[in-house]
């Protein structure tokens, strides 16, 4: 687990939408899985002498803005208030931990 507990158990209260036929459910996971992967990834090159993680630290703000653009789409498409909140709280985890200034 490369993101603190809050933002898995935002992402938890989502879980009923997975395997959702609505694209924007599933563009929305599949960005949240690309930055997982990115972020486990440079975390590993960090840890190497010289690291390169240029081309994925811009692939991870790339990818963050774009779950941040889709926020109000996905938010839409939910039934309750916290899982509203889940969207909007994960969007803004993810563009703070990859530092993406808008």
């Amino acid at each position: 687990m490369i993101f603190d507990k809050n933002f898995y158990d935002g992402l938890s209260k989502l879980d009923g939408f997975k395997g959702s036929e609505l694209v924007e459910w599933n563009e929305f996971f599949e960005t949240i899985d690309k930055l997982d992967e990115i972020a486990e990834t440079i975390n590993d090159k960090l840890h190497e002498t010289n690291p390169k993680t240029t081309r994925l630290d811009t692939n991870a703000i790339n990818l963050a803005k774009k779950l941040d653009d889709m926020k109000m789409e996905v938010s839409k498409l939910t039934s309750s208030n916290e899982e509203y909140d889940a969207v909007y709280g994960c969007a803004s985890y993810l563009m703070e931990y990859f530092n993406v200034v808008e």
